[in-house]
C-alpha cells in the first residue's frame, strides 16, 4: 500500500507538514515459531482531533501488510486501545509462514470510517487558514509510511561448514577446477570426478575433518563473504532469498563482524569457522602418532 503520495487534503505523516506539532509513528519487528510469523508492533499517535475520531468509531486504525513475492495483501484493524491525549498501542499479529516470504511492506494508517464534515484537525498548517474538509469513508487521515522487512522463516545455524556448503559430484567432468554456485539455498561446490572421489575418502575419516575444512571450506566461505560484502543495499532483499546468505549474515551479526568494513575476508572466514587451521594442525599431529 503506497502512502507516500500527496493528498488533496491534510494528512498527518512524517513526509508532510500538513499537520504540525503532532505525531504518528510505528515500529514493527518479527519473530518466528514452528509455523507462524509473529509481528510485534508499536504505534504512537499524538493528535487530539484524530484520537477523538477513533474514540467515536468514526475513524479506524489499521496495519496493512504487503508481500510482492507471494502477492499477500491484508489489512488488520487495531481496536484494543487505551485512550489518552497521546496514545501508544502495542500488540502482535500472527501470520502463517505460507503467506509471506521475503520483502514485506508494513504500513500503519488511520482512515475515515464515516463521512466527517468540517474536518479541521488540531495543528493544521497555517497555509490552510480556516479551510475545512469533508472526509469520505476510506480516505486517509494519518500514515506512518512503510516499514520494510525481509521476512524469512528459516535460518540455518552455522555449526559446521556443511551447514551452508554442499559438495557435489560434477558428472559432466572427469578432471578440472572446482566450480562454486552461490545462487542456491546452500553454496554449491562442484568437484570433478577424480577430485570428488578423494574428497569422499577424506570426508569419511573423522580425524581429517579439520583438514577438509581448511583445504576446501575456508576458500568457499571467503567467496560467500565476498558476495555479501559486495552486495549493495538495494540488492539485499533479492540475495536474502538464499538460505546460506541469510544464515551467514545472521552469524556475522551475532559475532559482531561488519563484513563491509573487513578488508580481509580470509581472517573473517577463520573466525566464522572457529580457527580451522588449528584443528587441522591437531589432526596432523594425531595422524603422526599413529
Amino acid at each position: 500500500m503506497k502512502t507516500t503520495e500527496r493528498f488533496p487534503y491534510p494528512v498527518l505523516s512524517a513526509f508532510s507538514d500538513d499537520i504540525e506539532n503532532s505525531t504518528f509513528e510505528s515500529t514493527v519487528i518479527y519473530q518466528t515459531d514452528k509455523k507462524d510469523y509473529r509481528f510485534t508492533y508499536t504505534i504512537t499517535l499524538h493528535n487530539s482531533t484524530i484520537i477523538q475520531l477513533l474514540k467515536e468509531h468514526r475513524a479506524v486504525l489499521a496495519l496493512h501488510f504487503e508481500c510482492g513475492r507471494t502477492f499477500f495483501r491484508e489489512k488488520y484493524k487495531i481496536e484494543d486501545i487505551t485512550w489518552s491525549d497521546c496514545i501508544t498501542i502495542s500488540g502482535t499479529i500472527v501470520i502463517p509462514w505460507s503467506r509471506i516470504c521475503g520483502k514485506t511492506e508494513i504500513s500503519a494508517f488511520i482512515y475515515a470510517d464515516d463521512v466527517i464534515e468540517n474536518y479541521h484537525p488540531e495543528g493544521l498548517h497555517p497555509d490552510y487558514q480556516q479551510t475545512t474538509f469533508t472526509m469520505r469513508p476510506g480516505e486517509i487521515l494519518a500514515t506512518s509510511g512503510p516499514v520494510i522487512l525481509d521476512v524469512y522463516s528459516d535460518y540455518e545455524p552455522i555449526q559446521k561448514p556443511d551447514s551452508i556448503i554442499v559438495f557435489k559430484l560434477d558428472k559432466e567432468r572427469e578432471t578440472g577446477e572446482i566450480h562454486i554456485n552461490l545462487n542456491s539455498d546452500k553454496i554449491e561446490v562442484s568437484l570433478p570426478k577424480n577430485m570428488f572421489d578423494k574428497y569422499e575418502a577424506l570426508r569419511t575419516d573423522k580425524q581429517k575433518e579439520g583438514i577438509i575444512t581448511s583445504l576446501l571450506g575456508i576458500p568457499v566461505l571467503m567467496e560467500g563473504l565476498r558476495f555479501i560484502k559486495e552486495t549493495v543495499d538495494e540488492n539485499l532483499s533479492e540475495n536474502r532469498r538464499y538460505r546460506w546468505f541469510r544464515s551467514l549474515e545472521k552469524k556475522l551479526l551475532e559475532m559482531g563482524i561488519n563484513i563491509k568494513n573487513e578488508e580481509n575476508t580470509f581472517e573473517a572466514a577463520q573466525r566464522v569457522f572457529e580457527n580451522p587451521y588449528m584443528r587441522a594442525a591437531d589432526d596432523f599431529e594425531k595422524m603422526d602418532r599413529l
